[in-house]
């Protein structure tokens, strides 16, 4: 995860936009063709309300057409049930979803199972004289599915499940990847590629990996954390190098690190405390191998530190370590990895910006580091220079840690959140620390959460996206920039 919080968070599918129809009545008659009318985009605010809306023609022998649309609630299922009725006798119907073929049907139609992207029902009737639809009653919406998200320092990317690439929030340095610098309040696309597999965002920079095995950074670069062989900002996705062969990225506060499918690491970009772990204190513009070890298995670069698993069990940290967050009990940095005690059972961890957090494969959560907000979930703020269990539960299921809060979900689904909440990041609707976890809302439906220097964003299992905290560059991407301390869901 990146410095400031970018966090990385997979297969996180979500649906920012559905909507059914629970009404098209459809009246009909002989004679002139028949208006149609598109559905409302429901999002923000809207979504909690209902819609009427009406068209009608005459026809030759005085009868009306209408069509009566009531989109419901945004409900993040990729299903439509559309109701429809005919006042001219007993009708029979034909209905026809994007570019199949016209059938038969009764209503209510549902539709399951529905792809991303803009969706149209039609549908036609006939009367029991033989008289039909000219023009059929047609209603249109977008399905928008999250696949996975990850907060930068303060901005925001995502990719949706067809493989495109979005991205909101700051952008003074091009972190958006949209070729502007200008802020975006709600996603923006990263060019017209669909075929994007893994994103990480940084402090002011974002990484991504393409499908191919190719490795892609933008935004800022003047230490090289782009790894580009050049200091220069980059508004567009830059590719780094000309290998396919990347397998797993992170992005810090300002370096990165990834790893290929060899199980090799390598780091490349800002390191004065030794945080791309080569043995110096160099920067490198490049990316630099981590030692000769081709036993990596997982990866996490925080604010200037970075940790690792191998595939052992075993966790390892290096970088800067004033406050204990490298976990070997000790505050000197480190230019090499260096093993987090002598356990063999880590199975996921987590670097935030000056702490860290790591879950073992029986299910507990353990954090270390600075601890001035009760980022480490002990109870207290006092620092730790080695591993700190987070309460006593065993229920852990996935982490993130952020700037100075941290986030996990429990394997129930619901999601907790802890440490600074000045901004509202830790989502319970207060703007108090807390310094142990804290539940975020009643719900049990979360599917993962990432975490920015101070704002918080996750999946639901029905793929829709939420955000909070922090929200002065629209990094919430709800089209505002009011903070929120509770969950909002993106337009």
């Amino acid at each position: 995860m990146n410095s400031s919080g970018g966090r990385k968070m997979k297969k996180i599918g979500f649906v920012a936009a559905i909507w059914g129809m629970l009404f098209a009545g459809l009246f009909i008659a002989c004679g002139t063709g028949n208006e149609e009318t598109d559905g409302q985009y429901l999002t923000g605010a809207d979504q909690d309300q209902v819609y009427d809306q009406a068209i009608s023609a005459q026809t030759s022998v005085n009868t009306k057409i209408s069509k009566t649309v009531r989109p419901r609630k945004i409900s993040g299922s990729a299903t439509a049930k559309f109701k429809f009725s005919c006042t001219a006798g007993a009708c029979t119907y034909k209905c026809k979803m994007d570019g199949l073929a016209w059938k038969k049907c009764k209503s209510p139609k549902t539709y399951t199972a529905l792809a991303e992207g803009v969706h149209i029902f039609k549908v036609k009737a006939t009367n029991s004289s033989g008289q039909s639809d000219r023009t059929p009653a047609q209603y249109s919406w977008e399905i928008i599915l999250w696949d996975q998200v990850s907060a930068g320092e303060s901005h925001t990317c995502g990719i949706r499940t067809n493989g495109t690439l979005w991205c909101w929030g700051k952008n003074d340095l091009g972190q958006l990847g949209d070729g502007t610098t200008a802020d975006k309040k709600i996603p923006t696309q990263v060019g017209a590629l669909n075929t994007w597999a893994e994103l990480n965002g940084g402090g002011d920079h974002t990484c991504s990996r393409k499908g191919d095995g190719t490795l892609w950074c933008w935004g800022r670069n003047d230490q090289g954390q782009l790894g580009d062989g050049t200091t220069a900002d980059k508004k567009n996705p830059t590719q780094v190098g000309a290998l396919n062969t990347w397998a797993e990225l992170n992005a810090g506060g300002v370096h990165t690190c990834a790893r290929k499918t060899d199980n090799t690491l390598w780091c490349w970009g800002v390191n004065g405390n030794g945080q791309l772990g080569d043995g110096t204190y160099t920067y490198k513009k490049l990316p630099t191998q981590v030692g000769a070890l081709n036993t990596w298995a997982e990866l996490n670069a925080g604010g200037a530190h970075t940790c690792s698993r191998k595939g052992d069990g075993t966790l390892w940290c290096w970088g800067l370590n004033a406050y204990g967050q490298l976990g070997n009990g000790t505050t000197a940095d480190k230019n090499t990895p260096t093993q987090v005690g002598a356990l063999n059972t880590w199975a996921e961890l987590n670097a935030g910006q000056v702490h860290t957090c790591a879950r073992k494969g029986d299910g507990t959560l353990w954090c270390w580091g600075y601890n001035g907000n009760g980022q480490l979930g002990d109870g207290t703020t006092a620092d730790k220079k080695n591993p700190a269990q987070v309460g006593a539960l065993n229920t852990w299921a996935e982490l993130n840690a952020g700037g100075y809060h941290t986030c996990s979900r429990k394997t129930e689904g619901t999601l907790w959140c802890w440490g600074r909440n000045d901004q509202g990041q830790l989502g319970d609707g207060t703007n108090a620390d807390k310094n142990t976890p804290a539940q975020v809302g009643a719900l049990n439906t979360w599917a993962g959460v990432t975490t920015g220097a101070s704002h918080t964003c996750s999946r639901q299992t029905d793929n829709t996206l939420w955000c909070w905290g922090f929200n002065l560059f629209g990094q919430l991407g709800d089209g505002t920039t009011a903070d929120k301390n509770t969950p909002v869901q993106l337009k």
